[in-house]
């Protein structure tokens, strides 16, 4: 268990490392970004990006080349139904 500072991880749905100091917690309303200097005994929020669109549901964090994707998950239609955008 890590003690997490600044912030919550609560609703994150997933971990993407940015670096082995730094990782994306993609959750909703926004991904955070957590960082820790003493090998994950401790960790602090220090960052956090959202759509900025509250409708559009945060499911996933990509890094690509230092770049942080976001992969939103969007209900419409009937309860069974789901579209990724």
């Amino acid at each position: 268990v890590i003690k997490v500072t600044n912030g919550t991880l609560r609703f994150g749905d997933g971990l993407e490392f940015l670096s082995p100091t730094k990782i994306v917690v993609a959750g909703n309303p926004y991904a955070k970004l957590v960082e820790s200097s003493d090998g994950w005994q401790t960790a602090s929020v220090t960052g956090w990006f959202g759509s900025g669109m509250y409708h559009r549901l945060i499911s996933a964090a990509t890094v690509k080349e230092g770049r942080v994707y976001l992969t939103h998950v969007v209900g419409f239609g009937s309860k069974k139904r789901h579209i990724l955008v």
